[in-house]
């Protein structure tokens, strides 16, 4: 397939507010998934006192949010798809 879009990479026609979007669903799901795993254990308080997560938190974090990173790129590859068969 032309022009497919992988992770930090979408350009014209797509605007970087797309990129913004995608990363902020993929941190909301996967911030979702983290506090449903872990309730109130996954955070804890750092050195300045600032909520962080939790080392555990954070591993299940960025492996859930690589995940929807990837189906929601995977998502705009499909309707780019779409596009292209149709012009």
């Amino acid at each position: 397939m032309k022009n497919q879009y992988v992770q930090g990479e979408l350009d014209t026609p797509l605007k970087e507010s797309v990129n913004s979007l995608i990363m902020e669903i993929a941190s909301d799901i996967a911030d979702d998934k983290v506090r449903l795993n872990f309730g109130a254990d996954a955070c804890v308080d750092d050195e300045n006192g600032d909520s962080v997560y939790a080392d555990d938190a954070q591993e299940f974090f960025n492996q859930y949010y690589d995940e929807e990173m990837n189906r929601l790129y995977s998502l705009v590859n499909e309707i780019k798809k779409l596009e292209e068969e149709n012009i």
